[in-house]
């Protein structure tokens, strides 16, 4: 088996966690001579065959039990013959179903609160089969029904409820060695030893196969498994004995999509499949457990890793619903040996585990409810079955958070399932027109340590005057590093030497090379800027109405303290100073500047001549508040602010007038108008920013001062520390407040108060703000701010 793993797989450091020895069941007395079933786990019980002279018993246990079982377990005298199979009832922990030689199956109801003497009298017994009967599936989906294989080379689809055979299908004229259902129960498949045939039947049809396929070269048979959107994972053997798993596709071509060799072992292998994550699990007999990832990229299987634990002659999972989602286990297997059962724990690690819902690897899981009825499936209905959240109470989702504390985005999940579930024709109609509108790629920027630098590309949309590609170092970067007219774009070509790079050829002579994570990616950005440079084109010919430059900075209003109102010019114009904090060469001060806002972009010129192309622009969209300053920032007396999680821009306007102007437009754009109304008196201002002191925390404190004088601001849903009021760069520091408990002041000193997280421990020790007077109007603040981010 390769040791490579997937290319920026979240699961390329899982593994197996074996429990401690005192945690495993023990002293059991396992039989072994039911084939590849040696035990089957529900949400209660864990059922496995028990060493009799009969060989036709069945132990049952409550899942939680731990460490040594009694000498005499009460039984299920199930059959007068070696029990070949048995299953639990999907939507019954109560119930499941065993099969024997005799050629009946027989169905068994536990009593209330577990077993405590043998049972010898089953629920029911359905009969029809004329030898052995090797294999039982319960369906995925609908309630009481129950397939069955018998070596009399049928297969037969019971109504348990009724006790009778709704359809019997003729089988292959081979014994089939095992039986499996697709996702939503409309089809099922067979693995044959002799012929060594995969088939596809339809459950309801009772016709002959609607797939037909020679499987592993083998002499052992295989073991399968549905995907979604009907693809079969099977695990067998090649014809020099080696192992191996196969992902087979039967949407068009019923092609095999790979194959991946992994060792020489005589045990055969049985695939575990989670279509919640798309990691497969192999497990059999032997001390090992493979992980291994399904996805729609080749070579389809892509191997994880490995996990050794004690010797094991058969293995379950337990329900998903049953897993310690705080631990990041996003599976548990119970390996049965002779003599005791040994959980093992499948964990992706993660660190914040304990303090974070992990949704990204735990989405919503079935919640043991049928998604419909028997008589409703044979009649023709097909459904989906109920799901519930594994969230704890009072745990915020990975979803919730930002980039900086750890976050996912939701919106890249979904479209990284639906490229993982999708059938390859799916895949490549989604290919043949791809759509970009952002994302991170690197830009080669020269120098000879470090070439190639992170950026976040953005494309204008369809109704902007301008068309461009605007280059952004961060996805959270307000102010734009580089602004590509598609009107001054000669050409886009992909580099014949490496697919995944791109790029842009400027009429200057001028080129921008950009790396896409793979050469999809990259032909998305190809396909997109072609569309964004044809439509410039278009309307430099007089398709539309077109500038070759950013808007206009042109106004209607000629006075430079005036600014014009959105409903009459289109967008905020006017002038306004900015408080740049200088460098190397350049000094910190205020720069006048025309203004004018269009759609979400602010774009800033040195004059309002109508042919000069802008310095600078900033997107609105990335902004978290916009407030009047409460403090003087440089001498200017009218100024205010625009936040973003990294920077700050102060601007001055001339007038109290024209300050409120703006802070009214800008309010009325982001959030709309009945929202801004309620803001804009200014409260904002002074209840959600001031100068506080905060505690230094560990042993750097002890050596230097123990206090830092810093900035509070909340905005949106978080708190920013600043290192001054007119910071311009990039917070010191900041909280989400979903993660914030409490708010409380210091019953002992009443400038003191404490912001408690979700941690184990309190993050921000203490904040001393710099005047008693200011200390309630803030400590209420956060307080009223936290419990309207709960509650929201």
């Amino acid at each position: 088996m390769e040791k490579g793993v997937v290319r920026e797989s979240k699961f390329r450091h899982i593994f197996g966690k074996a429990w401690k020895k005192e945690a495993c069941i023990t002293n059991m007395s396992i039989s072994t001579s039911a084939g590849l079933n040696v035990i089957q786990v529900n949400a209660q019980y864990i059922a496995v065959p028990w060493s009799t002279s009969s060989g036709g018993a069945l132990a049952i246990i409550p899942l939680e039990l731990r460490g040594k079982v009694p000498d005499r377990l009460p039984l299920i005298d199930a059959h007068t013959s070696s029990i070949l199979d048995f299953r639990f009832h999907p939507f019954r922990d109560d119930v499941l179903a065993t099969c024997a030689r005799e050629g009946t199956v027989k169905l068994w109801k536990l009593p209330e609160g577990g077993m405590h003497k043998t049972m010898t009298e089953p629920l029911g017994v359905l009969e029809g089969h004329k030898s052995r009967v090797v294999s039982l599936a319960f369906h995925p989906v609908a309630s009481d029904i129950l397939l069955s294989s018998s070596a009399d080379n049928t297969v037969a689809i019971w109504d348990v409820e009724k006790q009778m055979r709704a359809t019997t299908i003729q089988g292959p004229g081979d014994v089939v060695q095992s039986v499996v259902w697709n996702m939503n129960g409309t089809l099922f498949s067979t693995s044959c030893t002799k012929d060594k045939k995969l088939r596809v039947y339809d459950a309801r049809s009772g016709g002959g196969p609607i797939h037909e396929v020679h499987g592993h070269d083998g002499g052992k048979g295989f073991q399968t498994t549905f995907l979604e959107n009907d693809r079969i994972v099977s695990v067998g053997f090649s014809k020099t004995s080696q192992r191996q798993i196969s992902m087979w596709d039967f949407s068009g071509t019923d092609a095999c999509l790979g194959t991946t060799e992994l060792d020489i072992n005589p045990s055969i292998l049985t695939p575990h499949y989670q279509s919640a994550t798309g990691v497969c699990t192999l497990v059999g007999r032997g001390d090992e457990v493979y992980f291994f990832e399904l996805n729609n990229d080749a070579p389809y299987v892509h191997a994880l890793s490995k996990s050794k634990c004690s010797s094991y002659n058969g293995s379950a999972p337990i329900p998903s619903r049953a897993c310690d989602v705080k631990q990041a286990e996003i599976a548990r297997f119970m390996n049965a040996s002779k003599s005791g059962i040994e959980p093992i724990s499948v964990i992706v690690p993660r660190k914040n585990a304990k303090t974070v819902f992990q949704e990204d690897i735990f989405p919503p899981a079935p919640n043991g409810e049928a998604g419909l009825s028997a008589a409703a499936w044979l009649s023709g209905s097909d459904g989906a079955l109920p799901t519930q959240s594994l969230q704890p109470k009072g745990m915020p989702s990975v979803f919730s958070l930002s980039a900086e504390e750890g976050g996912k985005s939701l919106e890249a999940e979904r479209k990284k399932a639906f490229k993982r579930t999708a059938t390859v024709a799916q895949i490549d109609t989604v290919q043949e027109v791809p759509k970009m509108s952002e994302g991170k790629v690197r830009q080669y920027v020269g120098g000879w340590w470090n070439p190639w630098a992170q950026r976040w590309l953005v494309l204008s949309g369809q109704e902007a005057a301008a068309p461009a590609l605007t280059v952004f170092e961060t996805d959270e970067s307000a102010s734009a590093s580089l602004v590509i007219p598609s009107s001054n774009m000669a050409d886009i070509v992909i580099d014949e030497y490496d697919d995944t790079q791109f790029r842009i050829v400027m009429k200057n002579g001028k080129d921008h090379v950009f790396k896409a994570s793979d050469s999809h990616s990259a032909a998305g950005w190809l396909f997109c800027i072609n569309q964004l440079k044809e439509r410039a084109e278009f309307r430099a010919q007089g398709g539309a109405a077109s500038s070759s430059t950013a808007p206009t900075s042109s106004a209607s209003c000629t006075s430079s303290a005036a600014v014009c109102d959105a409903s009459e010019s289109g967008g905020l114009k006017g002038h306004l100073e900015i408080y740049e904090q200088g460098g190397w060469f350049s000094f910190a001060g205020w720069n006048k500047r025309w203004w004018v806002v269009d759609g979400l972009v602010l774009y800033a010129y040195r004059t309002n001549d109508p042919d000069e192309s802008p310095v600078e622009n900033f997107h609105l969209d990335r902004v978290t508040s916009v407030t009047p300053s409460e403090y003087d920032a440089g001498s200017r007396e009218f100024t205010f602010k625009l936040c973003t999680p990294t920077q700050v821009i102060h601007l001055a306007a001339e007038s109290e007038a024209d300050r409120e102007r703006w802070v009214n437009g800008l309010l009325t754009l982001l959030l709309g108008e009945d929202a801004a109304d309620s803001i804009v008196s200014g409260t904002i201002s002074g209840a959600c920013e001031g100068y506080v002191d905060k505690k230094r925390n560990g042993l750097l404190s002890l050596v230097t001062r123990s206090w830092d004088h810093r900035w509070l601001s909340v905005a949106k849903k978080d708190i920013y520390y600043y290192e001054s009021h007119n910071a311009t760069k990039a917070p010191l520091e900041r909280l989400s407040l979903q993660l914030v408990r409490k708010v409380v002041p210091d019953q002992r000193d009443d400038r003191l108060f404490e912001v408690h997280m979700m941690d184990r421990c309190v993050l921000c020790a203490c904040i001393v703000p710099c005047s008693p007077s200011h200390h309630p109007s803030l400590c209420a603040s956060l307080s009223f701010l936290l419990l309207a981010c709960h509650v929201l």
